[in-house]
């Protein structure tokens, strides 16, 4: 995955043939539910394994080496009890 960039911001050729790339990642979420009673019980857990890292990415356009982005949420939980009637 790329970062999002303009080209038009950059003044050489160099940095607009070359956004800046992403570190390849993965991301494990678990969902769990029962029938309990009237109704359903669910759990669920988001980025089981705790990933670190950048999401989504962009390129800084003035020049330094410095990029910035949307960084992951991190481990997340979720519990929800759902009644039918």
């Amino acid at each position: 995955m790329f970062a999002s960039y303009d080209p038009s911001s950059y003044s050489s050729a160099e940095d607009k043939a070359d956004p800046y790339q992403l570190d390849a990642y993965g991301m494990l979420d678990l969902r769990a539910g029962a029938k309990v009673g009237p109704g359903y019980a669910q759990v669920q857990v988001y980025n089981v394994l705790n990933f670190d890292g950048f999401v989504e990415g962009v390129n800084n356009s003035d020049g330094t080496d410095i990029r910035y982005g949307f960084p992951s949420w991190g481990r997340t939980a979720n519990v929800s009890y759902r009644i039918n009637f």
